[in-house]
């Protein structure tokens, strides 16, 4: 039962975190007309943030890992499959609304 409860909890603080930083760095970006132009250093810069905050969601769970009472293992694994998938998930539903405005 602690894995259940490690996966559900990691992917749920892998899944804010990525909502997060998406509403945070990706989405001006993302939702801009085509006619913005954004210069390479603001798209690197918010890569470099990206990564960043990334490495500051597993530090911080690390750091809370001895007050937790759930496997460590698992719970890193599911917050890196919570924060890829979130990830991935804003930009597949861009990709299908700009398809489907498109039609």
């Amino acid at each position: 039962m602690i894995y259940v409860l490690s996966t559900a909890a990691g992917f749920f603080y892998g899944a804010c975190m990525g909502g997060l930083k998406y509403i945070a760095l990706w989405r001006k970006i993302i939702q801009a007309s085509t006619a913005e132009k954004f210069s390479g250093r603001a798209v690197y810069s918010r890569m470099l943030f990206d990564y960043l905050i990334n490495i500051l969601t597993f530090v911080l769970l690390f750091f809370v890992r001895k007050q937790l009472p759930l496997n460590f293992t698992v719970t890193a694994v599911a917050t890196a499959v919570g924060l890829s998938l979130i990830g991935r998930y804003f930009s597949v539903r861009r990709i299908f609304e700009k398809i489907s405005a498109e039609e």
